[in-house]
């Protein structure tokens, strides 16, 4: 799993080693439809994926999969907004998003989770204060286990 925003500055933002200073948000990206990715993704701009990516994607901004998109790996960042499948674990440092033809294989750690009828899970879901906790490596306060397709009934 992905260790969330590792090798930082210490405002949430990777080290411009040559200068000290944190690199800058610069125009968001798009992985069209007809793509497929196959490396880790790296960047501090908001990406939007609508093809396949094969391999971790982190982002210092918002991650969205579209409904036409596919992530086989971890995906970390502020802010995740799922339409797509997600084959691997997300942990968002703000919030959490998963539309109602989203399908993930993975465990989920958020600080906000905000789940539209016919979402789903098959995996763990780790939400709020116990989750920022558990993003700086301390022990999660709570844990909420959901069984894939019953997510309306334990929420």
């Amino acid at each position: 799993m992905l260790k969330a925003f590792s090798a930082r500055n210490g405002k949430g933002r990777p080290a411009d080693r040559s200068s000290g200073k944190s690199r800058r948000a610069g125009s968001p990206s798009l992985i069209g439809v007809d793509m497929r990715i196959q490396g880790q993704i790296d960047t501090v701009s908001a990406v939007t994926i609508a093809g396949t990516v094969v391999g971790n994607v982190q982002s210092e901004s918002q991650v969205t999969v579209a409904e036409s998109g596919k992530v086989e790996g971890d995906i970390c960042a502020p802010e995740v907004v799922v339409g797509g499948k997600v084959n691997g674990s997300i942990i968002a440092t703000q919030r959490t998003e998963l539309h109602t033809t989203s399908l993930i294989d993975g465990d989920i750690t958020t600080n906000q989770l905000l789940v539209h009828e016919g979402g789903q899970v098959n995996g763990r879901l780790q939400t709020g204060s116990g989750a920022t906790a558990s993003i700086r490596g301390e022990e999660p306060r709570h844990l909420l286990k959901i069984p894939a397709g019953n997510i309306a009934a334990a929420v």
